[in-house]
C-alpha cells in the first residue's frame, strides 16, 4: 500500500432522486468515459460509487498536479 500525504483530495457527494437514478447513471457513464484520460494521467487515486445511502453517489480523488484537475477549464 502506498500513502498519499502531500497532495490535495477532493470529495463530492450527490443526492440522486430514485426515479432519476437510471438517467444519472447514463450521464455519469458518459462523463467517466470522457474523463478517463485525465484520471490516467493525473490522479494519485480515485474512488467513485454509491454510498451507504442508496440515493447518494460519492467521488473522491487526489490529483498529482493542479494543472490536470483544471484542464477542462482551459
Amino acid at each position: 500500500m502506498s500513502w498519499v500525504q502531500n497532495a490535495n483530495c477532493f470529495l463530492s457527494r450527490f443526492t440522486v432522486y430514485p426515479e432519476r437514478r437510471a438517467e444519472f447513471e447514463v450521464a455519469l457513464n458518459e462523463l467517466l468515459e470522457f474523463a478517463g484520460p485525465w484520471y490516467e494521467e493525473g490522479c494519485n487515486f480515485a474512488f467513485h460509487g454509491w454510498a451507504r445511502n442508496p440515493n447518494q453517489w460519492v467521488a473522491i480523488a487526489s490529483w498529482k498536479i493542479g494543472r490536470a484537475s483544471c484542464r477542462e477549464r482551459v
